[in-house]
C-alpha cells in the first residue's frame, strides 16, 4: 500500500483499541507495509510474515473477549445454562 493510501486511513488505525492484542496484530501489520503489493506477490515473504505476526499476536479468545467486555464494561454477570 502507498503511504498515500495508508494515510487516508491513519485517523481510523488511531481510533482502535490496540490493548486488544488482534487489533494491534493489524495495526503493526499496516504501518508496517505488511499489505503492500511487493509483499502480496512475494509468496515465500507473504508466508513468512503471516506466519511472524499470528505468532506475535499473542492470545486471543472471543470468550475471554466477551467475559471482560460483560465484565469490565457492561457490568453484567453470567447466567448459568442448566445442562440437559
Amino acid at each position: 500500500m502507498s503511504k498515500v493510501v495508508l494515510s487516508a486511513f491513519a485517523h481510523a488505525v488511531s481510533a482502535l483499541d490496540t490493548s486488544e492484542p488482534i487489533v494491534a496484530g493489524f495495526v503493526l501489520a499496516v504501518s508496517e507495509g505488511f499489505c503492500s503489493v511487493q509483499v502480496y506477490a512475494n509468496q515465500d515473504e507473504w508466508t513468512r510474515r503471516s506466519i511472524l505476526y499470528t505468532a506475535g499476536s499473542g492470545k486471543f479468545s472471543s470468550d475471554r473477549t466477551i467475559y471482560e467486555y460483560a465484565k469490565d464494561i457492561w457490568d453484567v454477570k453470567p447466567v448459568p445454562v442448566p445442562s440437559s
